[in-house]
């Protein structure tokens, strides 16, 4: 790609760089977290963890193979299109262009998805050795997302993110949902390990702010490591007890020799909602 196309594409890129998500956000009402069961389906969205494994596998765009959607690459940037039938009888919409330059992944997205569920908007994950990562994205679906946030159409995420040196976990932004409302989120210092506890965090906590509510979930795996998957929490400094079916560990890394279809892989995670299942509170 020569210079002179270069740089009328990159001023395109930049002009249209309007936030997906935050219109949605800011016209979203206040969550109001009534109960544990609401609480359970902002924590599976504002996991850091959770959040990097949706930021990597859109990074993935275009690695896929098949002729659609088709795929066209020219240096840093790959250009992904849909308008097309798959072999699976599955119409691809939208487009993507993914830039990889500098220890980094860029993706845009423009109704991109299938018939059933489209994102718009834009993912950054740094590749190094302490990742970093950022979502603006507006998912639509044409069916209520029961398993990710249920009854709603719409989701809106507007998060940055990062994992420090001790791979602890740190997520900070804004989130909204169909019909659940508007929430700003903050979490830190969530830790994993597998062999430990599989089932949930070792530690860290996750806040929640909407209107005059905040609520906290702090993570104990490393002390209590439950197969129900459970937390405790607090509603505007009261303890509530424990949340019952917590989010697992979702992490995921950019690279490792593993081809991923951007196409499949994510619209699988939004659909079954990151291996959601729903629980209550004790």
């Amino acid at each position: 790609m020569t210079t002179r196309v270069i740089v009328p594409f990159v001023f395109v890129a930049v002009v249209s760089a309007c936030s997906a998500s935050r219109p949605l956000v800011r016209r979203a009402p206040s969550a109001e977290f009534v109960d544990a069961s609401e609480v359970l389906v902002w924590e599976g969205l504002a996991r850091p963890d959770v959040l990097h494994t949706i930021a990597v596998l859109l990074s993935a765009v275009g690695e896929g193979e098949g002729d659609c959607p088709r795929v066209e690459q020219d240096g840093v940037f790959t250009i992904v299109t849909g308008g097309c039938t798959d072999g699976s009888g599955t119409v691809r919409t939208g487009w993507a262009r993914r830039i990889t330059a500098h220890d980094e992944i860029r993706a845009r997205l423009h109704d991109f998805g299938d018939a059933r569920t489209r994102i718009t908007g834009r993912t950054r994950v740094s590749t190094e050795d302490e990742p970093r990562f950022e979502l603006d994205l507006r998912v639509t679906s044409e069916t209520p997302m029961e398993d990710l946030a249920p009854g709603s159409r719409w989701i809106a995420i507007d998060v940055q993110g990062r994992v420090d040196a001790q791979r602890r976990w740190y997520a900070d932004g804004r989130l909204a949902a169909e019909g659940q409302g508007a929430v700003r989120i903050r979490s830190s210092g969530l830790e994993f390990d597998r062999d430990r506890c599989a089932q949930e965090p070792l530690g860290g906590n996750v806040e929640l702010w909407s209107g005059e509510h905040r609520v906290e979930i702090r993570y104990d795996g490393a002390t209590d490591c439950d197969p129900e998957r459970t937390a405790r929490w607090w509603r505007d400094g009261v303890e509530q007890g424990e949340l019952r079916g917590i989010e697992g560990h979702a992490g995921c890394s950019v690279g490792g020799g593993r081809e991923v279809d951007g196409w499949g892989w994510l619209l699988v995670l939004l659909i079954v909602g990151l291996r959601r299942r729903h629980g209550t509170a004790m």
